[in-house]
């Protein structure tokens, strides 16, 4: 779902949120967000194809862009960019000690943060 789109000099960027499962062999169980922001450059508003850039994560959100610049630059001029928050990262679905304590044993807690793909510093 689209939740917002805005503009910088040369760019759109449009946030999304995603409802998903938590676990993909259960998918009529626990739902959460995961959030991409889509950007694309205002020369190329076209049907252009996706690149999906993962961070180097988990524990960190995406980048922000701010600027055309750099490699985001070179791949505007083919495609659409998807900057994915990773589960349990930036703008998805966090894992913290609110998340985690309504989870009522440490064995659940601990499969729970696999499950999102956490791993504690």
């Amino acid at each position: 779902m689209r939740t917002s789109t805005h503009r910088l000099p040369g760019l759109v960027l449009s946030n999304h949120q995603f409802l998903l499962p938590l676990n993909h062999e259960r998918p009529g169980g626990e739902k959460i967000v995961v959030f991409a922001r889509e950007v694309v450059s205002v020369e190329h508003m076209t049907d252009l194809p996706w690149l999906v850039f993962f961070q180097g994560g988990p524990g960190f959100p995406s980048p922000r862009p701010d600027s055309k610049t750099g490699w985001l630059k070179r791949a505007l001029k083919e495609y659409r960019v998807l900057l994915l928050d990773q589960r349990g990262t930036g703008l998805s679905t966090p894992v913290t000690f609110q998340t985690l304590a309504r989870i009522e044993s440490p064995q659940k807690q601990a499969d729970y943060s696999k499950t999102l793909g956490y791993v504690p510093p």
